[in-house]
């Protein structure tokens, strides 16, 4: 008897893997942007090692000036200074905000590389295509079997293994959208890092469980295995001992257990026979004419390929998901890096340690946030694009602060909401409110605020009825 292949995401990603081992290498492009706030403005720099003659053209008379090119590496690079609209040298868009309170500013940056249209047609694609290459599976799965179990095949796939990998597919869409966004460039830990969980690791770990659990709710986990398997890399990182234990524990007798439901004489398997599985859907698959009907029934298809299958053409299915077999794109790597005038109170970026900086704008002592991502096609990678490298940070004023109350007490994001707070003002609480402002700093005393805050307690900022000595109302104490 012939034997079916177990809970078939295995072969799946044994399959792409193999494939996309066999993409052709070519030279990366990489791009480094570096910003710095100079006084409030965005002072900018960008490199390029394979720029095209139309980004030297138009980025010439952005920056103001023909680019500066390394002999030696053959990077090409523009600087300059802007008042608050950034250059685009990459697609996508771009901002900085400038918003002036009282007693400073506070700053917003946002650099968001990749196009986000048009996400739900290539969402659908992507999933017609999977369902698709699953379906090749099934048929793969029958020709390995007698006849009398090619219903339970088509069985099995169609209501349980296909409705659960798509489900699966749309829960990572949305919680690796969240985990790349929320700190990007965190990449996994090496196997010898041995240091305790960071807070970013353990938000991805809460995302991360719930997709467990509904693998556990949908496949072949039981609630000890998936507890057993969680654990094992709770601590950040698990030891090729530690996996092997993971698989021999866990992996092993959930997949024996799928496979037992239609060989019941079966008493083990192992990793080998599995990865021989994917080489020969990799073979199947090469031969089109073995599931000509699949393709020609697939909205995955488009009608002008559909017309070239009847007239004898040969098209291959298109990449499962998403994620291509062949034919790749090499994506651009780009490097953002960021020097805020004061540390941001909210970012996704990477702070960099002093020992660890190089070719910084300053060279000064500041911080210094990156944010590394690779930009792909529309078509691949992310169905979203890179996700956005942000970051708010407050200058305050020192000067009047320390005037106004003895030092500074305003910074971060309590002078960040102060500057929010100032903007939604009416044009005569404005005035009121500058006039407050200017007989506090000429009297040193915080008399004047207070004054002025007394009728509004409901609406101010906590953290400034603090600094002038008042107490929070009733309802927000």
């Amino acid at each position: 008897m012939k034997t079916l292949p177990p809970f078939g995401c295995s072969c799946l990603l044994i399959l792409m893997l193999v494939a996309t081992s066999l993409g052709t290498a070519c030279t990366q492009r990489e791009v480094v942007v570096r910003m710095r706030d100079e006084g409030g403005m965005p002072q900018r720099s960008f490199s390029d090692n394979a720029p095209s003659s139309r980004d030297l053209k138009e980025l010439s008379v952005v920056y103001g000036h023909a680019p500066d090119k390394d002999e030696q590496t053959g990077l090409v690079s523009f600087s300059g200074s802007f008042e608050d609209e950034l250059p685009r040298e990459l697609d996508g868009a771009n901002g900085w905000s400038r918003m002036n309170s009282a007693f400073g500013h506070t700053t917003l940056w946002y650099e968001a590389p990749s196009t986000t249209r048009e996400a739900w047609p290539r969402l659908v694609q992507r999933v017609e295509s999977g369902i698709l290459w699953l379906r090749i599976l099934k048929r793969w799965a029958q020709s390995r079997y007698e006849e009398d179990r090619a219903e339970l095949i088509d069985q099995v796939f169609e209501e349980e293994f296909i409705p659960g990998i798509v489900d699966g597919y749309l829960r990572w869409v949305g919680a690796g959208a969240i985990m790349s966004a929320q700190r990007v460039g965190l990449n996994v830990r090496k196997e010898e890092d041995r240091k305790e969980v960071t807070a970013d690791e353990m938000f991805r770990l809460q995302v991360i469980l719930p997709l467990l659990i509904a693998l556990a709710t949908d496949g072949p986990l039981e609630p000890n295995e998936l507890h057993s398997a969680f654990l094992i890399g709770i601590d950040g990182a698990a030891s090729k001992a530690e996996r092997d234990r993971v698989w021999k524990s866990v992996g092993r007798p959930a997949v024996l257990r799928f496979l037992q439901r239609f060989e019941p004489e079966r008493t083990d398997i192992t990793l080998e026979e599995i990865r021989s599985w994917g080489f020969s859907i990799l073979l199947f698959s090469a031969n089109t004419s073995r599931y000509k009907d699949l393709m020609l029934a697939s909205p995955a298809l488009s009608e002008e390929d559909k017309k070239s299958l009847r007239n004898g053409g040969i098209v291959f299915p298109p990449a499962p998901f998403g994620v291509k077999f062949l034919g790749r794109t090499t994506p651009t790597k780009a490097t953002l890096e960021l020097e805020p005038s004061h540390p941001s109170f909210m970012t996704n970026g990477v702070m960099i340690p002093l020992e660890e900086r190089t070719g910084s704008i300053s060279g000064d002592d500041r911080d210094l946030l990156r944010f590394e991502m690779n930009i792909t096609p529309p078509d691949e990678g992310p169905l979203f694009g890179s996700p956005p490298a942000y970051a708010l940070w407050s200058t305050p004023d020192e000067k009047r602060q320390e005037i106004i109350f003895g030092s500074v007490l305003l910074t971060g994001m309590d002078l960040a909401v102060i500057a929010g707070w100032e903007t939604i003002m009416s044009d005569e609480d404005r005035a009121i409110w500058l006039e407050a402002i200017s007989l506090a700093e000429t009297s040193g005393s915080v008399a004047p605020i207070a004054s002025f805050l007394e009728d509004r307690l409901e609406t101010t900022p906590p953290a400034l009825l603090k600094s002038v000595g008042l107490d929070l109302p009733p309802s927000a104490s």
